[in-house]
């Protein structure tokens, strides 16, 4: 059985692929889904960001100068705004606003229904939530109809008014 690669500052030869032409520090070990590496469950550039160049705000967005998301080099990340980050890759032209809007769209369209938007996590069926309109509508009060169905009178009233659950006709 292989024995787990211990991460820890000591041991960043180890962990990284250096890349000569270009300076950058190449995460060796896992990778997300959009490409950046990671340590245990955080992002690896973070990680060894504070090894050897100490805390910074969390809030902050850790932005590759050498726009290599696989790069972990600290001399070539730089903590940032998100305004800064997203501004640093527009004026590098590598922002795709055509692009996102269409996976936006695409997203939005996936995740809609009759027009509207559908919750994540919807708490209730469409049948449900039918079944709750008709009651209150039948004059059940919304706050003790909430009770009985563990969510707030005012969870009921947004579905009444279509605040919530809008897709369902």
């Amino acid at each position: 059985m292989a024995q787990e690669l211990i991460i820890f500052k000591e041991n960043i030869d180890n962990l990284v692929d250096y890349e000569p032409m270009s300076g950058c520090w190449l995460w060796g070990r896992t990778y997300n889904k959009f490409g950046y590496g990671t340590a245990k469950s955080t992002l690896a550039h973070r990680v060894v960001y504070r090894w050897f160049k100490g805390e910074f705000d969390n809030a902050l967005d850790l932005m590759h100068l050498c726009h290599n998301r696989a790069c972990v080099n600290p001399d070539h990340l730089q903590p940032g705004t998100r305004r800064e980050n997203v501004m640093m890759s527009v004026n590098a032209n590598r922002w795709n606003l055509e692009l996102r809007s269409k996976k936006q769209s695409a997203i939005r369209q996936s995740e809609s229904k009759n027009g509207f938007l559908i919750g994540r996590n919807p708490k209730f069926t469409e049948t449900q939530v039918k079944g709750i309109r008709r009651l209150v509508k039948f004059g059940i009060d919304k706050y003790k109809l909430g009770e009985s169905l563990n969510v707030t009178g005012q969870a009921i009233n947004a579905i009444i008014k279509r605040k919530s659950y809008a897709y369902v006709l």
